[in-house]
């Protein structure tokens, strides 16, 4: 909804957090808290996951006033995370002119230098054959029956399945590495494809799925335990799961508390080391942001 400051005075508080999103800047956020206390947030998204930052209290700082820093703030985090990729870029570009000298120098130093073939690949004298004519025709004659055998299995396996369209059919084929020494008959390459493109489309939406909300709970618990106390918490912190809960309620992800708990105990450890560099900048630029949220040289707001 569009907010007004008539409207937000006429919000009353219930038994839980109620999340208002501002349709004139789909970042700022208002929490009405069961209290009757109202607070502004701004949705701060990074590469790892979104998190909140306060903005200010209702009853300091009116819609205008919100709006206005918000959208300075915003400025502000886009402006920190340009300069940062300008940065990298240019250590990429430089790390590249570097390893170009190395590789031009090597190749200098070389010129002029006798080639040696390596034995190792030197093509291998054959080995005097101790086994008897008659294995030998034996055994190839085994090989060439067992050959026959798996082509009129591949064939009666695939007639079955055109038939009545079950996989199974195909699965003993496949296991057993049947197609490593014969080919598949016309259409049984494409129609396996296909089953395994719609699996890997359904797994990789639920995978994609599953890892965006993560990076928002783990984020958001970031965000309120170590970036607030300067260490990983030992012992799970029961208030940052309540408002890992309270945000992706507010951005349409509501998940049990049990389910988040569970989340922030398997994985919150490993994506947090996969994540130390973005954890970095992202905690410098959260503070910076919050160091200003109380800046005594901007002129008060008027309700």
């Amino acid at each position: 909804m569009r907010l007004n400051n008539k409207l937000v005075h006429e919000l009353r508080p219930l038994g839980r957090n109620q999340t208002f999103v501002d349709e004139a800047n789909p970042f700022l956020l208002l929490t009405v808290y069961p209290n009757g206390k109202k607070i502004w947030f701004l949705r701060h998204r990074t590469a790892i996951g979104d998190t909140l930052i306060s903005v200010g209290i209702f009853s300091e700082m009116d819609v205008s006033s919100a709006r206005k820093k918000a959208k300075a703030m915003m400025k502000r985090i886009d402006d920190s995370w340009h300069t940062t990729g300008l940065l990298e870029r240019e250590k990429l570009h430089l790390s590249k002119a570097q390893r170009q000298v190395s590789l031009s120098k090597m190749m200098k130093e070389r010129d002029g230098v006798q080639f040696r073939p390596n034995p190792m690949f030197q093509p291998k004298k054959k080995a005097i054959n101790q086994g008897s004519d008659v294995k030998r025709a034996a055994q190839e004659k085994h090989d060439f029956q067992n050959k026959q055998r798996q082509q009129e299995d591949i064939a009666a396996a695939w007639e079955l399945y055109e038939v009545k369209l079950d996989i199974s059919h195909l699965l003993p084929l496949l296991r057993e590495g049947y197609f490593s020494q014969h080919p598949m008959p016309i259409n049984m390459g494409k129609t396996i494809a296909t089953l395994l493109e719609k699996h890997r489309s359904a797994n990789d939406y639920f995978q994609q799925h599953t890892e965006e909300v993560d990076n928002h709970i783990f984020m958001t618990y970031w965000r309120h335990t170590e970036l607030n106390n300067g260490v990983a918490p030992l012992l799970l912190d029961t208030v940052a799961v309540e408002e890992c809960a309270a945000f992706l309620e507010a951005i349409g992800r509501s998940l049990s508390l049990d389910i988040i708990r569970s989340r922030v105990k398997n994985g919150y450890q490993k994506w947090r080391e996969d994540n130390a560099e973005k954890l970095k900048k992202s905690e410098k630029i959260l503070k910076s942001l919050m160091s200003d949220q109380h800046n005594p040289d901007e002129d008060p707001p008027h309700l």
